[in-house]
């Protein structure tokens, strides 16, 4: 009995490693699915909120950023949000190519008649932020556009002029780029997190279905995803039962 127990001890009880994993992937399960129910419950109260969107935010409050138009409903506010935009870089370069054949004239000396072809070219765009480092930036969300407000820019997304929604990654964060037709730059918001990039998005669109009067076909297809993330519960593994003790 000693001896195997002490075999146990240095060469280490398959069994027990066994035990061990599967601990170790329960816990990592249990995380999973605390993680899927939360994003489901997030999901849900979203939803609610669409069904009576009118509620989500009051318009007539004097803590609301912008003055809304006729028939206008904000849909949400966020703030510490700050304003980027694609500028070109202001250095230009230029560049081209030299092609020719060396010929040999004397010991030691080569003669290359070349050619020589190139171009200015200008710096590519960068996307960089203008504005709201100071966290004191604005994003609004209503059913008829988006609207930054800042301490130096403000911009206008209207939804009937919006050409995309597109969440980029710089890094780490995220930034909600809004090309919006007749402007030449391209605007966006820093959002930070891809939680927070998925929850201004959906208002984003949310928003635009509003404007086109396609809120009811929006909510039915977020019903249709939750449905869907619901009955994809992550599974958690059972714990096996304790070794008999001898």
């Amino acid at each position: 009995m000693v001896l195997k127990k002490l075999q146990k001890l240095f060469s280490g009880d398959p069994a027990e490693a066994a035990r061990r994993s599967l601990e170790r992937a329960r816990r990592e399960a249990l995380e999973r699915r605390r993680e899927w129910e939360q994003e489901c419950e997030e999901l849900a109260d979203e939803i609610k909120g669409y069904r009576s969107h009118g509620d989500l935010v009051d318009e007539m409050d004097p803590e609301c950023p912008i003055i809304t138009k006729r028939g206008e409903e904000v849909l949400l506010i966020c703030r510490g949000l700050m304003l980027t935009e694609t500028r070109r870089a202001p250095k230009m370069r230029y560049g081209g190519q030299s092609h020719g054949l060396s010929v040999r004239v004397a010991k030691g000396v080569y003669y290359r008649p070349s050619v020589h072809r190139g171009a200015i070219e200008q710096a590519p765009e960068e996307t960089r932020v203008i504005d709201g480092e100071d966290g004191d930036g604005v994003f609004v969300v209503t059913n008829q556009r988006g609207v930054y407000r800042g301490n130096l820019h403000t911009r206008e997304f209207r939804w009937d002029k919006l050409v995309s929604v597109s969440p980029e990654q710089i890094g780490k964060s995220y930034v909600l780029m809004m090309p919006v037709e007749n402007r030449q730059r391209v605007s966006g918001v820093f959002v930070g997190t891809s939680a927070n990039a998925d929850i201004v998005t959906r208002r984003i669109l949310f928003g635009v279905a509003l404007s086109q009067d396609r809120g009811d076909e929006f909510i039915e297809r977020l019903e249709a995803e939750l449905a869907e993330l619901q009955a994809d519960m992550p599974p958690v593994p059972e714990l096996l039962p304790p070794p008999p003790t001898s």
